[in-house]
Formats: C-alpha cells, sequence, structure tokens
C-alpha cells in the first residue's frame, strides 16, 4: 500500500473538488460519492453515469472490453485498500469518548 495513510494522499480534496465540479448529490459529502462508486464498481453493481465519470476522471476506474463495462484500475484498488483498511481501524480503535 505504501506511504498513503487516507483516501486524500490518492485522490487530493482539491482533485475531488475539480471533478464533481457542478455534479449535485444532494447532502452526500463529494468524498463518500467517490466511496460508494468505487466500491460498488469493484463489487460488479453499477452506480450511476455520473457516479462512473467521476471514479474514471480520477483514474480509479476506467472503461475496458466490447461490453464497455466499467472496471477498477490498480490506483482505485489502492484507494479502496486505504479507505477499508481506516474503517476497519476506526471501528477497533474507537476514539474515547470525553
Amino acid at each position: 500500500m505504501g506511504k498513503d495513510k487516507t483516501t486524500a494522499d490518492i485522490v487530493s480534496d482539491a482533485e475531488i473538488e475539480r471533478v464533481h465540479a457542478h455534479a449535485n448529490f444532494g447532502k452526500i459529502p463529494k468524498r463518500k460519492v467517490v466511496d460508494d462508486a468505487l466500491e460498488s464498481t469493484f463489487a460488479g453493481f453499477s452506480t450511476g453515469y455520473t457516479a462512473h465519470c467521476i471514479i474514471i476522471e480520477h483514474g480509479l476506474a476506467k472503461i475496458s472490453g466490447a461490453k464497455r463495462k466499467v472496471k477498477v484500475t490498480p490506483k482505485g484498488i489502492r484507494y479502496l485498500q486505504v479507505m477499508m483498511r481506516n474503517r476497519i481501524l476506526a471501528k477497533h480503535n474507537p476514539r474515547p469518548t470525553p
């Protein structure tokens, strides 16, 4: 996994803002849109055209084959690894409440 400690080390917040441009997913944070779209794509589910375009633009996925399926790239796999590692750590090492 290398030196990446957070998903922002792989796709910066500035890059998230640039790529999302005027896409509107309501109250869902932009990074969560990327997380959910990438996770669904990796699992073989469709997430919708705009979300797919966003993760493709970030280089986390690509269109592949004659059927034009969206596939996760090595960068996307690294992003998923960091995302899942951080979820597990957060679950098993909860922050103490004051």
